[in-house]
C-alpha cells in the first residue's frame, strides 16, 4: 500500500481487520483460503500513505491487533484533521513508525501496547481551526 490517500469518509480511513479467523464475505468458502491468518500475515509496504478528514479513526488496527513474526514498518505515513485519532492502535506488535507527521486530529497517537516503535515523527497539536470545531 503505497502513495495512498483515504479522506472524507463517515468512520475511518486504513482499517486493518486482523482476526485470526481468515476473510470475510464471499472468500470465507474459499478453499485456498481456509489457512489465510490475518493477524500475522506479512503485511508488505505501508509507506508514503495520507489519511485526512474523516469522521473516526485514521488508521485503526483493533483488537486483537496485529502480530506477524517479523518486524513491520510504516513510512512516512501523514494523518491530519481526523476528527477522532490519528491512528489507533490495539494490541499490535513488531511495529514501527517511521517517519510522518500527525496534526489536527482529536488524539494523533493512541497506542495501547508497548510493542510499537515510533522514530523521525512530527507530532503537532491542534490549530485554532480544529479548537473551534472541538471545543
Amino acid at each position: 500500500i503505497e502513495g495512498n490517500v483515504a479522506a472524507g469518509a463517515n468512520l475511518g480511513g486504513y482499517w486493518f481487520e486482523t482476526f485470526e479467523r481468515g476473510p470475510h464475505g464471499p472468500y470465507a468458502s474459499w478453499p485456498e483460503y481456509s489457512d489465510f491468518n490475518p493477524k500475522i500475515r506479512p503485511l508488505g509496504s505501508f509507506k508514503d500513505n495520507v489519511v485526512h478528514s474523516v469522521g473516526e479513526r485514521g488508521i485503526r488496527m483493533y483488537d486483537p491487533g496485529y502480530a506477524p513474526e517479523e518486524e513491520f514498518t510504516f513510512y512516512n505515513t501523514r494523518a491530519y484533521k481526523n476528527n477522532d485519532h490519528g491512528i489507533f492502535i490495539h494490541g499490535t506488535k513488531n511495529m514501527v513508525m517511521d517517519g510522518g507527521v500527525f496534526a489536527d486530529n482529536k488524539v494523533n497517537i493512541r497506542n495501547f501496547n508497548d510493542r510499537t516503535i515510533f522514530r523521525n515523527l512530527e507530532l503537532i497539536g491542534t490549530s485554532d481551526l480544529v479548537r473551534e470545531r472541538d471545543p
